[in-house]
């Protein structure tokens, strides 16, 4: 009988939270998309912590049921192959006990593999393309920015110079497409583990936290795959062409992932400084204007790797 009791409580919680799921999507669609992807797994996740797979499935399937009825099956397909899996994923890696690098992995692969399945089910049943979509609008915007620095009297040499490279932007857009997803299903799990950390403190369940930002590092198995699968790509794109656009996401990911290290570093002296938080957002922005920054924090994140910056005049301490 407690056993029973139990299962039902469960199925009762699943019930209520597969329509706060509905809620979520809903106003998501309507009003903003990415309140739908931040919070609607969620509840999912929770359902899978107290209860186990069973129940959080179950919240998923009648929670995608409700939205068929509520804005389409359509919609609800694409809604549910997202939040059901990565609220999965992200409950499962918390209930197993992973860390929270590790959690965040896995459902950054799982948010991956969803958010590729939706974009093939769009394009399958709605006839849209949200990629294409996006690049036209980015597009549209540079020809909207090239106007009106012509219009303020942009010397025409720079102004060929942009609109040159308008030309070739949708192709680079277009090349760097895989990076992309791969990078943001990484940030928006991120955000999600985040969130949900915050959340499900309030009900008395507390995540495993992060290290300090400014103490992050990337692990050196990581940059030696990184740097080796630059190299191999790089070669191969010399003799095969398509692996030249492997060998660019890879650039920009190495540009990404190590200046992000470079910047935290720099971040780490300042506050060590004791320079005001103002100030250092200044010298942020600043720094990131200008081009070569990048390139010059991504050297500095990359040879982080040997010589670990943050524990240089510590004696010893831990970084």
């Amino acid at each position: 009988m407690p056993h029973r009791n139990v299962a039902t409580r469960g199925l009762t919680e699943g019930a209520l939270l597969a329509g706060l799921i509905v809620i979520i999507v809903v106003v998501g669609i309507f009003f903003l998309p990415s309140l739908a992807l931040l919070l609607a797994p969620i509840p999912v996740a929770w359902l899978l912590i107290r209860w186990g797979a069973r129940v959080a499935v179950l919240a998923s399937i009648v929670a995608s049921l409700i939205l068929a009825w509520i804005v389409g099956p359509v919609q609800a397909l694409l809604a549910g192959a997202v939040f059901g899996p990565t609220g999965i994923a992200l409950g499962w890696g918390v209930r197993e006990r992973f860390s929270a690098s590790t959690t965040v992995l896995v459902t950054a692969a799982v948010l991956l593999l969803t958010s590729l399945l939706s974009l093939w089910l769009t394009v399958r049943l709605m006839g849209i393309n949200p990629v294409e979509e996006t690049i036209k609008a980015q597009i549209e915007a540079w020809k909207m920015s090239l106007a009106l620095q012509r219009r303020l009297g942009v010397p025409s040499a720079q102004a060929e110079a942009l609109e040159k490279a308008l030309g070739q932007l949708p192709d680079f857009l277009r090349m760097i497409i895989p990076m992309a997803f791969l990078l943001g299903a990484g940030i928006w799990a991120y955000l999600i583990y985040l969130v949900a950390g915050l959340l499900l403190r309030r009900f008395g369940h507390t995540l495993p936290p992060f290290p300090p930002m400014l103490q992050w590092r990337v692990p050196a198995r990581v940059v030696w795959l990184l740097l080796g699968l630059t190299v191999l790509s790089g070669v191969a794109g010399a003799r095969w062409p398509p692996f030249q656009r492997v060998f660019v996401n890879l650039q920009i990911a190495d540009v990404l992932v190590f200046g992000f290290q470079g910047l935290l570093i720099g971040l780490y002296y300042l506050r060590k400084l004791e320079v005001p938080r103002w100030f250092q957002a200044i010298l942020v922005v600043l720094v990131l204007s200008v081009g070569i920054s990048w390139f010059i924090l991504m050297w500095v994140g990359l040879l982080d790797t040997w010589f670990n910056y943050r524990r240089l005049g510590t004696r010893g301490e831990p970084a």
